[in-house]
């Protein structure tokens, strides 16, 4: 939960939506009197937003990458590791130990949906039902949880939320 809340305030400096012609300016959606692409959104939004995405959501990403990578490594030799990362590492069987970057990386690609066809909500419903459809499939494919009630709860979630959308 504070992953995905961390993705979507570093996207929010990205989320702008067009006003009425015959201005044809572009307004952030969080904070309409923030004008986008304009001097202020440059100087001061742009980098802080590049450097949520990039600290927040690629960097925690690329740790978390790297420490799946490196778990049956350190899973054994480092005491500790079992321990720190268990959030990570201990809720899925053996064999798909890895699936919490799968997770992570559906997480992220559901707070993204919001900045792809900005302006077209059929566009972006299509897309969020990709997203869950292809992770849906993957996930009764791999059946990841330990438990086989966490399974069975996921896939219901997954399917409620691509008949929602």
């Amino acid at each position: 939960a504070l992953y995905i809340s961390l993705c979507t305030n570093s996207f929010i400096v990205f989320q702008c939506y067009q006003h009425p012609w015959p201005n044809n300016r572009w307004s952030l959606v969080e904070f309409p009197d923030v004008l986008c692409h304009d001097d202020f959104w440059f100087k001061n939004l742009l980098p802080l937003g590049l450097f949520g995405i990039n600290c927040y959501v690629v960097g925690v990403l690329c740790f978390f990458s790297w420490l799946n990578w490196n778990a049956p490594k350190f899973f054994h030799t480092h005491p500790g590791f079992r321990i720190r990362y268990r959030f990570l590492l201990a809720d899925f069987r053996l064999d798909v130990w890895y699936w919490g970057i799968v997770f992570l990386v559906r997480n992220t690609l559901l707070t993204v949906t919001p900045l792809i066809a900005h302006n077209d909500g059929n566009m972006q419903a299509t897309v969020l039902i990709c997203i869950l459809t292809f992770f849906l499939v993957l996930h009764v494919f791999y059946w990841p949880w330990a438990s086989p009630a966490n399974n069975v709860l996921d896939t219901v979630i997954l399917c409620g939320l691509i008949i929602v959308s």
